[in-house]
């Protein structure tokens, strides 16, 4: 007979935790950088004549890019809220399995 699977709930859950620290905290950080000055508040006048493309182009871009940084923040977020979840319905079942 094959010896019983086993998962670390522990593991999942500080997985979690993990993906919260390393990837959301990270992304809420380059949100705020990105609102700061220099950075969100540049205006076409901004731009010498020669780069008239990049004043255009400059705040289209990194108003994109805010967007792209804010719903990946709530999907990892979203990520660590379930590897959260996962981990404590996962050892719930263990401890209610009748059959071991």
């Amino acid at each position: 007979m094959a010896p019983p699977k086993t998962v670390d709930t522990k593991l999942i859950a500080m997985h979690g935790c993990e993906v919260e620290k390393q990837v959301v905290e990270k992304l809420n950080a380059v949100k705020q950088k990105l609102g700061g000055d220099g950075v969100f508040d540049l205006e076409g006048g901004d731009f010498s004549i020669t780069m008239s493309m990049m004043a255009v182009g400059y705040p289209i871009a990194l108003q994109f890019f805010a967007g792209a940084i804010d719903s990946e923040a709530t999907e990892a977020a979203e990520m660590a809220r379930r590897l959260d979840r996962t981990a404590v319905y996962y050892r719930r079942a263990e401890e209610a399995n009748t059959a071991r």
